[in-house]
């Protein structure tokens, strides 16, 4: 494909015009609708880049009326002031997500003679890419941005041996204490052998491990997890890094070279650097500011002073210090808070009171509508017992069960396996709802260089796909919102 070998400086035949080409006129769209296919929360969330400025996500707000601006006026009487608008930009920062896919060079050099071979080989590599990619944007976006997989709860004692902790919830996450999720959700089945990081929440890396097996779960609340971690290269039980402690969280970690020697160390790590999540903008504490708090260090520009933040701001006990997308959240901005309604740690039915309680809070609140309920699979069958005695039976010889959808004053119920437990979403998708803000591209590593490179001393070559992302709201209070400490069907 017109590859220039960076290596041998060997070049193929088959130009490098059809590589670019079938990467980003084909992959590269497909990639996109895949992903947000693949995804429930995705799927449902309109995506734009409309609001896209450099590192910054800059969206204006409006919170209040101009009231200035009208009155009644008498013959020959003076005009109202035109006033002010009440508005306030939202600022938050783009997030950088990078995937990167590999073929052999065996499958390159076949490309020379036979073209189908390397197509054939793409296609299966870019289906694994796009799968994967929606497993873990999917993990992201019922998070709260803070990056955590899961906390540790212990590290010593209670049966332990070399190499294992166990983990909890991450403990901001509304309601946590009558949540039943697995913290291990996203450390099991395919994610089982994959690199993560323990941090302290002040950023202190711990060390790199790589999670070797889930030993066991515990089913809650509160719900708990054991697992075996090990050496990030040999995969081995090996102590814990120094200083690991309760409460450090579990990220992700990628290798920061691919030198294929097994000698870099895993130093970029998923902590406070992934998009937000709907944990986090349906919370109450815990909330993680993409651009900074108020009182964050200011430094002047042609005389005009402006806030910067070198990283995002996470404060766990105090929801006044940390604001949420550059604003603040306290009683000066009630618009800016989010709409949760909890039980008190009291599992309660989802009975149609309840929920028609939760519409109506939102448009008291702030004349907001729901377009869709998301909820896991439990909390939906939870609410259709509760309309069973409802159904009716008009052919009493063939009776047939289930149902072929379930809404709620018209609103579609949608279910979603990766969803947080024990809570119901009522998501306001336009007006003041959701916004995806994205900008994908394949990227080649050197811009003057080819799709495909190949690695130093290897036969292998890679293509990286990087997108610049994040997920936020247009008014925080106009969204929707959440009900915690709610009863599922088990």
């Amino acid at each position: 494909m017109a590859v220039t070998d960076a290596g041998l400086g060997t070049a193929w035949n088959f130009s490098q015009g059809f590589a670019s080409t079938l990467m980003t006129d084909f992959y590269q769209p497909w990639i996109n609708d895949a992903k947000n296919n693949a995804s429930v929360l995705l799927g449902m969330v309109p995506e734009t880049s409309d609001q896209i400025n450099g590192k910054f996500v800059i969206e204006p707000v409006k919170f209040g009326r101009n009231v200035d601006a009208f009155g009644f006026v008498r013959d020959n009487g003076k005009l109202p002031d035109p006033g002010s608008a009440k508005a306030r930009p939202y600022a938050y920062r783009v997030r950088q997500m990078f995937a990167r896919a590999k073929i052999s060079g065996r499958i390159m050099r076949a490309s020379q003679s036979n073209p189908v071979a390397y197509v054939d080989a793409l296609d299966d590599v870019m289906q694994q890419m796009a799968d994967d990619m929606a497993v873990e944007l999917n993990r992201i976006l019922h998070s709260d941005g803070s990056g955590r997989i899961a906390e540790l709860s212990a590290v010593t004692g209670g049966g332990l041996t070399t190499g294992q902790v166990d983990l909890r919830l991450n403990q901001n996450i509304e309601s946590v204490a009558s949540c039943t999720s697995s913290p291990a959700q996203f450390l099991k089945d395919d994610y089982i052998s994959r690199r993560v990081a323990i941090v302290a929440p002040d950023g202190t890396v711990r060390g790199i491990r790589r999670v070797i097996a889930v030993v066991s779960e515990t089913v809650g609340p509160p719900s708990a997890a054991r697992v075996t971690t090990g050496d990030p290269i040999t995969g081995a039980a090996v102590a814990l890094p120094a200083g690991t402690a309760i409460g450090d969280w579990i990220v992700t970690a990628a290798r920061n070279t691919a030198d294929g020697g097994g000698q870099a160390e895993s130093i970029n790590t998923g902590f406070k650097n992934e998009p937000m999540g709907i944990a986090g903008i349906f919370a109450d504490t815990g909330v993680l500011d993409g651009h900074g708090i108020a009182t964050a260090p200011s430094y002047t520009v042609n005389g005009g002073t402006m806030s910067y933040t070198p990283n995002d701001d996470y404060d766990e006990t105090n929801v006044a210090a940390a604001g949420f997308q550059g604003i603040p959240v306290d009683s000066t901005h009630p618009w800016n808070r989010s709409i949760v309604m909890d039980g008190a740690g009291v599992l309660r039915v989802p009975t149609e009171e309840l929920l028609q309680l939760v519409m109506d809070r939102l448009e008291e609140e702030n004349n907001a509508e729901c377009e869709v309920l998301l909820s896991g699979f439990g909390e939906r069958s939870a609410y259709g017992e509760t309309l069973t005695p409802d159904k009716r039976y008009n052919n009493t010889t063939t009776l047939s069960g289930g149902w072929t959808g379930l809404d709620f004053k018209g609103k579609t119920w949608v279910v979603d396996r990766h969803c947080l437990k024990n809570r119901i979403y009522f998501l306001g998708l336009r007006g003041g709802g959701f916004r995806q803000h994205v900008e994908t591209t394949f990227q080649a590593l050197d811009p003057l260089g080819p799709m495909w490179y190949r690695l130093q001393d290897d036969d292998e070559y890679h293509a990286a796909w990087v997108a610049g992302m994040n997920f936020g709201v247009g008014i925080r209070n106009k969204c929707g919102a959440v009900v915690t400490d709610i009863r599922r069907s088990t």
